[in-house]
């Protein structure tokens, strides 16, 4: 099923949440716990396939700002029942495993969507291990955003950074959301607030308010969340290293359709790479 890019492509968003089940073809099936660029890489594949003018828009413009440019989709971490680490490998020991993504796009796109990744197949692969997953199932998950005071907990490494100096150079400084509880909000809000204005370049329909430039933050629960290190694009020669936290509550006060962005566009950096991603907490 293709789509059609082109102003009206545009002109009426839906927030889509998905849950791939996804079947090994192998028993003790072992993949790399590196897997967020691969999955991600997967993602613009199996969309360009079935509609390259979207990829290109996604993987080359996406919605872009002065400064930056937001895909504005992102997915969680694989949810396996059962499974051991060995090393940098995780061996999945459970018949099934889910994949949420999310989509802040077109509502003509949702059936689009669903028909990209149904039947399709995920291979998990570098120089050390090889896995293919079957796409079984492919199901919509209805997202209800109210009040607009939410505790949201993130169910991928959420990326904050900043920008520092180092030898002379430009790199990304990774904010600890407990040590460096003030600036890790304040940046991850600049962030929420620099997606909403770009999303609203292009849909001035959206409200703009005072409170859309003040939204709050407060960090609820540090003790059960992990610190992940991922490294997108590895074994490549631009390799990028990440730090974020996963498991993390952080409870948000916003308008709600500033919620809706982080919610379906993923909170903090990296987001089409699979960071960021968070679930409200009922």
């Amino acid at each position: 099923m293709k789509t059609t890019l082109n102003n009206n492509y545009l002109n009426k968003l839906i927030f889509m949440r998905f849950k791939l089940t996804l079947c090994p073809e192998k028993y003790n099936a072992v993949i790399p716990l590196n897997y967020y660029y691969p999955i991600s890489a997967w993602i613009y594949k199996k969309i360009e396939e079935a509609d390259g003018a979207y990829s290109d828009f996604l993987h080359n413009q996406g919605y872009r700002n002065a400064n930056q440019n937001f895909k504005f989709f992102t997915f969680a971490s694989l949810q396996v029942a059962q499974f051991a680490i060995e090393g940098d490998r995780m061996k999945i020991q459970a018949p099934q495993v889910s994949l949420m993504m999310s989509f802040y796009i077109d509502r003509a796109a949702e059936n689009f969507i669903m028909g990209v990744f149904k039947n399709q197949t995920l291979e998990l692969a570098d120089h050390k291990s090889k896995a293919r997953l079957r796409v079984e199932q492919v199901e919509l998950l209805p997202l209800e955003i109210s009040p607009e005071t939410l505790q949201i907990r993130t169910v991928s490494p959420l990326v904050v950074a900043k920008k520092i100096i180092d030898q002379g150079k430009k790199k990304d400084y990774y904010l600890h959301p407990q040590h460096e509880a003030e600036e890790f909000g304040q940046y991850l809000i600049e962030n929420l607030i620099n997606k909403y204005l770009t999303v609203r370049e292009l849909f001035p329909q959206l409200p703009l308010s005072p409170e859309m430039t003040t939204p709050q933050i407060k960090i609820l629960d540090t003790q059960r969340m992990k610190r992940k290190g991922i490294t997108i694009k590895a074994n490549t020669p631009d390799p990028i290293k990440v730090i974020g936290y996963e498991g993390l509550v952080f409870e948000l006060t916003a308008p709600i359709p500033m919620l809706e962005v982080g919610l379906l566009g993923g909170f903090g950096k990296h987001n089409a790479e699979g960071m960021g991603c968070g679930e409200i907490m009922r």
